[in-house]
């Protein structure tokens, strides 16, 4: 079969670019899934099921009864999994009229409320859906971050539903 193309195509203007760009979103996409896939999610229905999901757990943790997990920063209106999701290095500030030590440990416990939003929603996806599970290597330390990823991914591939 003849070769059918314009080689001269990339010479128009622009057209060079716009296939470079194109490239690039593709190779984006095909990182995501790659992503996705570990996580077991493997199609737009089951992306939009975990990121509701996800989604629901944040709202739930709105909620007064669930106090370590509900406005962990004062002054800032998010709770502990929307931190988690959207400012993964937050941290509350230093009290002045605390010890280092205590900062410390104020911090470390915020961190150690994150994980434990993270861990309790990921043990409870798992549970309700046999398709979906954490990969082995993001069970250690910086699960906080790997979920945040996974979550911006879902975003990526639902965002126009």
């Amino acid at each position: 079969m003849p070769f059918t193309g314009d080689v001269f195509e990339v010479f128009e203007p622009g057209k060079a670019r716009q296939v470079k760009e194109n490239d690039q979103v593709a190779a984006t996409h095909t990182t995501v899934w790659k992503m996705l896939r570990r996580w077991g999610v493997h199609d737009v229905d089951q992306a939009r099921v975990i990121r509701h999901e996800v989604e629901r757990e944040v709202d739930a943790l709105e909620s007064p009864a669930k106090r370590a997990m509900r406005l962990p920063i004062p002054g800032i209106d998010h709770n502990q999994l929307w931190l988690v999701l959207h400012d993964t290095d937050a941290r509350p500030p230093a009290d002045r009229n605390k010890t280092d030590e205590e900062n410390a440990a104020t911090e470390q416990k915020f961190v150690a409320s994150g994980a434990r939003a993270v861990r309790e929603l990921v043990v409870r996806l798992e549970g309700d859906y046999e398709w979906f599970r954490e990969p082995e290597d993001v069970k250690r330390r910086g699960a906080q971050r790997h979920f945040a990823r996974l979550y911006d991914a879902l975003r990526t591939v639902t965002r126009h539903s």
